[in-house]
């Protein structure tokens, strides 16, 4: 019974352990948190800043109050967003106030924060820019056109780039592998004349029949040479006849005449 409430109840130390195990876990898991925020923390503080006066800064423009619309829009600008939609409306500002050289300047700006930034992020300038009609919007549309063929050039030529570096690095990998090394001359053929331990006969087996034969040849000598037992013819036995060899019968009766 006490073993089963052991069992069901853990015991102190296991609850300490497992205490001590949520502290370790609650502590990591604060510094992992507070390292995480200071990496990135500036930045998102500032896009989200850059939103505000942004969203502010619009705001005022279409109330017709561009003075405070270009004085928050320019506080954008010193957060360093590379948001294009700000500069867009901080040109449009100027225009509207007839000061062309700061509108040229933003609006060239935004175009290029524009194609500059469509592989990071996708800022809506179309959408943003749908209350923008007439000849301002045709003159955004030509400032978006040059900033296109401007970063179609660039892009290019560092396409080009990349491309000439490529090739230039598969040539050198084909041009390595070509250089092989100069053959290795072969050993001349030097005959096996030695004899083979324990007295055997030595055999080449990349040697054909016919040289072992005259290896073989060279090595015996002629009067050392035996010749082959099937080319002796075996000797005749001779033969017995009835008048050669009397029988057994007839020896015997010539002993019986004999006198003693």
């Amino acid at each position: 019974m006490m073993g089963q409430e052991n069992a069901i109840f853990p015991g102190p130390h296991l609850k300490r352990s497992c205490m001590m195990s949520m502290i370790r876990y609650t502590v990591l898991l604060y510094f992992t948190c507070i390292a995480a925020a200071s990496f990135g923390a500036d930045q998102f503080l500032r896009e989200r800043q850059a939103e505000f006066l942004y969203d502010r800064g619009v705001h005022s423009f279409f109330d017709q109050d561009y003075t405070d619309a270009i004085a928050k829009l320019k506080k954008v600008e010193v957060l360093e967003s590379v948001d294009p939609r700000p500069y867009y409306f901080l040109g449009l500002s100027y225009n509207r106030i007839k000061d062309k050289s700061n509108a040229d300047k933003y609006l060239k700006k935004a175009s290029r924060l524009e194609w500059e930034g469509r592989s990071a992020r996708d800022y809506r300038v179309s959408d943003a820019l749908k209350r923008i009609q007439g000849r301002e919007r045709l003159q955004i549309e030509s400032y978006r056109k040059q900033a296109k063929r401007n970063w179609e050039k660039v892009e290019t030529k560092r396409l080009e780039t990349k491309f000439n570096q490529t090739k230039a690095e598969e040539n050198a990998i084909l041009a390595a592998m070509r250089k092989q090394p100069e053959p290795i001359p072969e050993a001349p053929e030097v005959p096996f004349v030695g004899t083979a331990p324990f007295g055997a006969r030595s055999v080449d087996p990349f040697r054909s029949p016919e040289k072992e034969n005259e290896a073989r040849d060279r090595l015996i000598p002629a009067d050392d040479q035996k010749p082959d037992a099937a080319a002796v013819p075996p000797e005749p036995r001779p033969e017995t006849s009835a008048t050669d060899s009397p029988s057994t019968a007839e020896t015997d009766k010539a002993d019986a005449e004999t006198p003693t």
